[in-house]
């Protein structure tokens, strides 16, 4: 498999250096899939499981980056949480959905770790994580190789669970408004969601572990930004 260079992002429109192919993204998002799957429940064929699928497949359709197949999942769990993986995997905990309001809030959420995903923020984590002999390997060897499972295991640890840069976040922030706001709903979602956020947060429910915590705390500043951000597109939508 031929080694990827600069790239596109179609978020920022910017060149940017890719190592990891769509198709090794993708594959390695399977993998990581089947780690989280085996470690939580997925909810399937419920008014909640349809509720995100449906709403997560109108955020994929309307983001910047359709050249994946998206992959919604409603996790049954108690921790108060919504997480991407590479290749497009999205998943939401029944915890978070019961935290949420109406479906314009999900949609902020879904929307935001669609978001990473279409920014490549995984990817450029990935990339940072894994280290040029890991990188060498996924390109080089076979896809079935022992090295690419634990490079697997890495983007799951390193990755997914432990969050992504006040920048990317920011980012995220911004596109899950965008997102909600292009596919119908409501673009002020975003900030009610963060007022809900801070009132667990006080209550001492919302655990650092959480995404949307774990780089970037001040939930208030995001608010502001977010319904600043939503102002763009409500005055659009007069």
């Amino acid at each position: 498999m031929a080694m990827c260079g600069c790239a596109t992002n179609p978020v920022t429109g910017e060149e940017e250096l890719r190592i990891i192919s769509t198709q090794q993204e993708v594959e390695m998002g399977g993998r990581i899939d089947v780690q989280v799957r085996s470690q939580y429940r997925a909810v399937t064929g419920t008014p909640e499981a349809v509720r995100v699928e449906t709403i997560g497949a109108k955020m994929a359709a309307v983001c910047d980056r359709r050249d994946i197949q998206y992959h919604f999942a409603l996790l049954d769990s108690a921790e108060l949480n919504a997480f991407a993986a590479p290749g497009g995997y999205i998943y939401v905990t029944t915890t978070l959905l019961r935290a949420v309001g109406d479906d314009s809030e999900l949609a902020a959420v879904i929307g935001h770790e669609v978001g990473h995903v279409a920014a490549f923020h995984s990817v450029h984590q990935m990339q940072r994580a894994l280290g040029w002999d890991i990188m060498k390997a996924l390109i080089l060897e076979d896809r079935a190789s022992q090295r690419a499972t634990n490079a697997a295991d890495i983007a799951f640890n390193k990755v997914v669970m432990t969050g992504f840069s006040r920048k990317d976040e920011d980012q995220a922030d911004d596109l899950g408004v965008k997102y909600s706001a292009k596919g119908g709903y409501d673009p002020y979602g975003m900030g009610r969601f963060f007022v809900k956020l801070g009132q667990l947060q006080r209550e001492n429910r919302a655990n650092k572990a959480f995404e949307f915590l774990m780089s970037h705390p001040n939930t208030e500043s995001r608010r502001q930004r977010a319904e600043a951000e939503a102002a763009k597109y409500a005055r659009t939508r007069k």
